[in-house]
């Protein structure tokens, strides 16, 4: 079973800004942890305007941790323990509408569910390989990752082992040549 060998937390790692909705999140994993025996942790990673805001949550908190600034390689043995991850763009903009950000399979490529909102190119993602769950509402999507984790878990790995489809392989194919 993951729950033993994967830490039961939430990890973000990138820009720590409003507009990723980091104080909604966290907002949510404190009304979430209220009269729970284990607490749900949420791990950031990153720099931005919101690092203070963070600092302060986590000593408020002692599930919240914020661990600053990293490597982009270092990103692969960062999010490899956790449980779930976190993503959030904004339907405010076509270039945030329609985005498939590299955090995506960043996530699914290490094992880790998805927490996002309901971004229309994240949600089809999301949604086409049952990896996660997009929800505004991030207090049921909680609950709903924690109660079907073992499904998403395992549709991480099946994705994984995907075949990379055929018109890929020949522009990976043309690339190298």
């Amino acid at each position: 079973n993951d729950f033993l060998d994967k830490k039961f937390a939430i990890v973000y790692a990138g820009y720590l800004s409003e507009e990723r909705n980091i104080e909604k999140i966290v907002d949510a994993i404190i009304i979430y942890n209220q009269n729970r025996k284990e607490n749900l942790e949420l791990h950031f990673y990153g720099r931005g305007p919101l690092e203070q805001y963070l600092q302060m949550k986590c000593k408020e908190y002692q599930y919240i941790k914020f661990y600053g600034e990293y490597k982009n390689e270092q990103l692969n043995n960062i999010l490899k323990p956790y449980m779930f991850g976190y993503v959030c763009y904004d339907n405010d903009e076509m270039n945030t509408i329609l985005c498939s950000p590299n955090k995506l399979y960043d996530y699914v490529r290490n094992g880790v569910v998805i927490l996002a909102n309901s971004n229309f190119s994240i949600s089809k993602f999301i949604s086409e390989n049952q990896v996660g769950v997009c929800h505004d509402d991030y207090i049921y999507a909680l609950g709903e990752l924690v109660k079907t984790y073992q499904q998403y878990k395992d549709n991480t790995i099946n994705w994984r082992l995907k075949p990379v489809p055929n018109d890929y392989g020949d522009l990976i194919g043309k690339m190298k040549e």
